[in-house]
């Protein structure tokens, strides 16, 4: 072999050797990044699986919290006898049939949450009174703490709702109606108000009375 041919094939295999280390130092890099260690079972990442990683990861939402600040601190139901200009509220009245009962609903609610609560309010009247329900009232105190949104079927239909804002405490709700007793009304009337939170476990019920006479 003459000295030409050596020299051609040693610039071959150095060639060679300098592509193999110039692979292996770029597999190591690669690697390097993505430590794997059995022994004690982390595992690194690098920096961009990371952020692929943290993007597929849902942020909790405040809303899906439970509620545990928001509380119902009373609910007082009563009815008078408007026909017969009654003033006080009572829990139980006498009344006449054709005659007109105003009832009454007190709340008082707190909101103790960084967000929003709401409260569903519903009532059942028994058969035998008719309510225009256009003429319902609603009063809260402080008027700004809470909105009220009734649906078109409140009474022995869906809960309106009150919608309390963040970080109020002892915000006052009253509710009036007023309703006719018809002739063929029972004896005993009961109309039941059921407060609840939503979202929470807490719900308080009252009622109020009419002893209808002949």
């Amino acid at each position: 072999m003459n000295f030409k041919a050596v020299f051609i094939i040693s610039l071959a295999l150095f060639a060679g050797a300098v592509y193999i280390g110039i692979m292996s130092a770029q597999f190591q890099r690669e690697t390097s990044s993505r430590l794997l260690k059995y022994g004690s079972g982390s595992f690194v990442l690098s920096s961009s699986e990371i952020d692929a990683h943290q993007g597929s990861v849902p942020s909790p939402n405040p809303s899906d919290a439970p509620i545990t600040g928001a509380h119902i601190d009373q609910i007082y139901k009563s009815v008078r006898n408007l026909t017969q200009n009654q003033e006080n509220f009572q829990k139980m009245t006498a009344i006449r049939r054709g005659e007109i009962a105003e009832f009454k609903i007190e709340l008082v609610l707190t909101n103790l949450e960084n967000r929003r609560t709401t409260f569903e309010l519903a009532d059942r009247l028994d058969a035998g009174i008719l309510v225009d329900e256009s003429q319902i009232k609603f009063q809260v105190n402080p008027l700004q703490k809470a909105t009220i949104e009734k649906p078109e079927g409140w009474i022995n239909g869906e809960p309106l709702k009150i919608v309390l804002e963040p970080y109020v405490t002892q915000v006052k709700v009253e509710v009036l109606f007023a309703g006719q007793v018809l002739s063929g009304a029972e004896d005993f009337l009961t109309n039941e108000s059921k407060i609840q939170l939503v979202g929470g476990a807490q719900e308080r019920r009252d009622k109020a009375y009419l002893a209808v006479a002949i």
